[in-house]
């Protein structure tokens, strides 16, 4: 990671103010000023930026909100459906190796109460859903509402068509 002289400043600064008012931590933290003042730059990934985690993108974030409002838009009580396409229409939460779609999904769910229909939910399912598994649901739900009019339901078929993608 490269930083400025400017932004190098602006750490060490706050590191320094840490250290200030944590007295039980201040050597740490007036290490972690040291590092970013002398430029070490071989440092600053295993000492500043370890807990920082990799950028959720906006399509990313995009993909999750269409998901999740795919689901949304299930009706709750689906009749003339099988157990197992009942199950598929049912959100499941993501892969825990999908990361970033399950950390936004957690965040919007269990931090800012988005979704709270899910808010039960066990969100970290390895190996119940995969991505590719949701994006073929959304592809097939997509095709279905562009060809509706927006005040039409999902039908039955519809949702059986949707679930035997998934």
């Amino acid at each position: 990671m490269n930083l400025t002289p400017t932004e190098r400043l602006l750490l060490a600064n706050q590191y320094a103010i840490l250290a200030s008012l944590n007295p039980d931590h201040a050597s740490h933290y007036e290490n972690l000023a040291e590092i970013l003042l002398m430029g070490y730059e071989g440092l600053y990934d295993v000492h500043l930026f370890s807990t920082v985690e990799n950028v959720v993108s906006r399509e990313q974030c995009n993909v999750v909100f269409e998901i999740l409002n795919m689901f949304r838009d299930f009706p709750k009580e689906i009749s003339g459906l099988n157990d197992t396409e009942k199950k598929k229409l049912t959100f499941q939460g993501f892969d825990g190796h999908q990361g970033p779609y399950l950390y936004f999904a957690k965040f919007l769910i269990e931090r800012i109460g988005s979704y709270p229909e899910h808010k039960s939910l066990k969100l970290d399912n390895h190996g119940e859903r995969k991505i590719e598994s949701y994006m073929k649901m959304l592809d097939k739900y997509k095709e279905i509402k562009q060809a509706k009019q927006l005040w039409e339901n999902l039908t039955t078929i519809d949702l059986q068509q949707i679930a035997a993608v998934g």
